[in-house]
């Protein structure tokens, strides 16, 4: 099906749903729906450059639009989590985040931040000839040279000479973004991680309070650079 209807739409999708009855649904892509949402949604709610499909169109054919570097013409092409959206119309650049409202904004960034893309290890593997390959949270499996990784941690990565800046450990005093959870969209200083049998935990302090959420709920990030 193309469509989804609206009442069925994930929370973070920026959609009235008293508004319209159906919403377009995304192609399989980097993202999954709870994480991320069609650059059909993000041009028109979102950052308000169109109001219809057709409108989207238009700005998508005319190469309007760069997510992460690459030009994207499908409107139902789905966007998330640290994505970067440069606009050079307007010369104006943005990351995709999840507000405290448990909603997806486009934060306008710095033109040099628009380069940097922090990127979580959800899984690695040691290939042949000691390769060692690292699954990232858009999708993405990129091959290194040292075992210095963990699944938790983040990398920042440069979008335009496909490096990696620096790595950012889940550790104690690590500044972290919560995906999922109840407390999706909050930014806080991990202050103690509980070993678990099944799922480990950390306790996380923000600027109201200290809240507990599952470990893998964290996003290791530099303040600085999703800015």
């Amino acid at each position: 099906m193309s469509h989804l209807k609206t009442i069925n739409a994930p929370k973070i999708w920026p959609v009235k749903k008293k508004k319209t009855k159906f919403v377009v649904r995304s192609h399989p892509g980097p993202h999954p729906m709870n994480r991320g949402i069609t650059l059909n949604l993000l041009l028109k709610e979102v950052l308000n450059f169109a109001k219809t499909t057709r409108e989207v169109k238009k700005i998508l054919n005319g190469k309007q639009i760069i997510v992460d570097k690459m030009v994207r013409k499908e409107h139902k092409f789905p966007v998330g989590v640290m994505d970067v959206v440069d606009v050079p119309k307007t010369k104006k650049h943005y990351r995709l985040l999840i507000n405290e409202k448990k909603k997806l904004v486009a934060n306008e960034i710095k033109e040099a931040n628009s380069n940097l893309k922090p990127l979580k290890i959800i899984g690695k593997r040691i290939l042949k000839k000691k390769k060692i390959q690292i699954n990232l949270f858009d999708g993405k499996n990129i091959l290194v040279d040292k075992d210095l990784y963990k699944v938790g941690d983040t990398i920042v990565y440069n979008l335009s000479t496909n490096k990696i800046e620096s790595h950012l450990k889940l550790d104690k005093k690590a500044k972290v973004f919560i995906t999922d959870g109840n407390y999706q969209g909050r930014v806080g200083e991990v202050q103690e991680i509980k070993k678990e049998t099944k799922d480990d935990r950390i306790v996380v302090k923000d600027k109201k309070n200290s809240f507990e959420t599952l470990k893998k709920y964290a996003f290791v990030i530099d303040e600085n650079i999703i800015k």
